[in-house]
């Protein structure tokens, strides 16, 4: 079957060019097979003349040229020769355009349009003219990427491949999105052809976006492989908004002076097997997946089962801002899952519902086998709920699992806690292992009065570290230990007993972390005044049994953990004898239960 010239060329791209207008007037192509310019393009030997005799190289040439010019149309990316063949044509302006970058440009579109129409295939970046270099280019790139954006759409082909390395661009490359339009961005990964973002003018880089009329989405074409780089200015790399299910997979990002990925209002996004090296600033994090809708004005949307896959962020790396607030932004987002990968050097790592909102808050999270170091002097390695300012118990951040994570200080000196979180409801901590820095305040930091129905699971490879393991408003919550589940509702003693000595014991099996055992054997090898026993374990009731008769029990000696006898004078404890105390919250006392 032949193809005919509106097969080859559309009227919306090219019409206003003379050289296409005289090929749509006279058709020189209108009776040659789609076939046999595919195999010609593929440098097989073709019969073109109809003798049945397939010709060589130069008799394949002379006949192209035959179909519809004394002059032939090979060698189409060759600026020396095919210029003026094309020129021949009917285009003057092409024939007098010597020495620029148009020359180029056209002959790749031409070239481009007729690979594309006959090879279903991608737009690369070399057809269509990119040129690599400095930021003196990085204008005409602009309009040459825009052309071949746009063509890809046009045609529904759906792909740009960027295989020049080193092209530059100064403004944001809008890429159209929609079931009929979106356009896939490709690359070959990391060390792969390298895109130039430069300047100010530089907002979202690659501005993938649909409707923005909230409540709506589109589909958006994804960007794989890509090496993208941010320099003088330039604020992020990739943003999506209001699209279904975005993909940015196998990415590297580097150097934006905000967050390299941006990401608002989208349904099912997905960053997997992506670096970020260098990007974020002193207010906005490397990563941003938001719902809020703050720079938009599609209000309405919302972010819904975002998914972040063994993903890398690096403050550290590249020439970015040097002050950075952090790595992963998660904010008025409904369903996150955050597994594998690692982040480091960025300030606070992983931040959620810090952003201040009232209406929208962080439901349904998961964040499992991810590492993290270096968060900063005076960070937090997670933070959450901090930005919640709409009322309710623990309306701010709803049903969080952090499931092994790993993390270590690394560079930081003076880091506070591995979670700090206001506005919580439903966290549960299984199996994790988060080293801080010597000084830091605690492992698990509740801030306020809207945290609820929270539970540390134990985790015994965090036993022996010189810190409180939970406290609740500055206070170190006196039952939570590594060594078994704390449940911030009904928070439990341990089931098994400890041996004591002296006239003030603790009951903590170390009494830095927390935590307090079920029974309690004083063990005096001499006559001893038991006066305190620490911590007070409010509500809950603690065997006591001494080994031997050493062990005198004295009442209301005052202080904290003094002992409030039934018979109101000391007790002297006779050996195996099992005696109950329970915490009293009124009193701050140990009150016997019986005799």
């Amino acid at each position: 079957m032949g193809v005919t010239p509106d097969q080859l060329i559309q009227a919306s791209n090219i019409e206003a060019d003379d050289l296409f207008v005289t090929w749509r007037a006279s058709g020189p192509l209108k009776s040659f097979p789609a076939s046999g310019l595919l195999d010609y393009i593929g440098g097989n030997k073709l019969d073109l003349d109809g003798d049945n005799v397939g010709g060589s190289a130069p008799t394949l040439l002379a006949n192209i040229g035959a179909l519809g010019s004394a002059n032939n149309l090979s060698d189409l990316n060759n600026a020396d020769t095919a210029r003026t063949n094309i020129g021949a044509v009917g285009s003057a302006e092409l024939a007098d355009d010597t020495g620029s970058d148009l020359v180029g440009y056209r002959q790749n579109m031409l070239a481009m349009t007729v690979s594309a129409a006959l090879n279903s295939g991608p737009i690369y970046a070399s057809r269509a003219g990119l040129v690599a270099g400095g930021s003196g280019s990085a204008s005409a790139n602009v309009t040459k990427i825009n052309a071949a954006i746009e063509f890809a759409r046009t045609e529904q082909r759906g792909a740009f491949v960027n295989d020049v390395d080193n092209f530059y661009l100064d403004q944001n490359i809008v890429v159209p999105t929609g079931a009929d339009n979106a356009v896939r961005l490709t690359g070959y990964g990391e060390d792969g052809p390298r895109i130039w973002f430069t300047g100010s003018a530089v907002t979202k880089g690659f501005d993938i976006t649909g409707p923005n009329t909230g409540g709506t989405y589109a589909y958006a074409g994804g960007v794989f492989g890509m090496n993208i780089i941010g320099t003088s200015g330039a604020k992020r790399g990739i943003t999506c908004r209001d699209l279904n299910h975005p993909v940015i997979m196998d990415c590297q990002v580097r150097q934006f002076d905000g967050a390299g990925i941006y990401i608002d209002g989208c349904i099912m996004p997905f960053v997997g097997l992506s670096r970020l090296f260098g990007c974020g600033n002193a207010s906005e994090h490397g990563l941003v997946v938001t719902g809020d809708q703050a720079e938009g004005s599609g209000v309405g949307s919302v972010t819904t089962h975002f998914m972040w896959l063994h993903n890398r962020i690096n403050g550290a790396l590249g020439a970015g801002a040097t002050t950075k607030i952090g790595g992963l932004a998660i904010d008025a987002v409904q369903g996150y899952k955050v597994i594998g990968g690692n982040i480091e050097s960025t300030g606070q790592p992983i931040s959620i519902a810090n952003k201040t909102a009232a209406t929208r808050g962080c439901t349904n999270g998961l964040i499992q086998a991810i590492g993290m170091e270096n968060p900063g002097n005076g960070n937090a390695l997670i933070d959450v709920g901090r930005g919640w300012t709409g009322g309710g118990t623990g309306a701010g951040v709803i049903n969080l699992v952090l499931m092994s994570v790993n993390a270590s200080p690394s560079g930081t000196t003076s880091g506070t806690h591995a979670l700090r979180a206001e506005n919580l409801s439903g966290l549960e901590v299984i199996a994790c292992r988060m080293g801080l820095a010597a000084g830091a305040t605690s492992a698990f930091e509740f801030v306020g009065t809207t945290n609820t129905r929270n539970v540390v699971r134990a985790c015994g490879g965090s036993y022996g570290d010189t810190l409180p393991w939970v406290r609740v408003n500055s206070a170190q919550e006196p039952l939570a230990t590594p060594l078994r589940d704390w449940n911030q509702s009904s928070p439990e003693l341990i089931q098994s007993s400890i041996t004591v000595t002296g006239a003030t014991p603790s009951i903590s099996p170390l009494a830095s972390q927390g935590g307090a055992h079920n029974v309690v054997r004083p063990n005096n090898g001499s006559a001893t005044n038991m006066t305190n026993m620490t911590p007070i374990a409010t509500s809950k009731i603690v065997t006591m049994m001494a080994t031997n008769g050493n062990t005198t029990i004295k009442h209301l000696a005052g202080g904290t953990g003094q002992f409030s006898l039934t018979a109101a004078v000391d007790l002297v404890m006779t050996a195996n004898k099992p005696y109950q105390f329970i915490g009293n919250p009124g009193t701050g006392h140990w009150t016997q239960i019986g005799s």
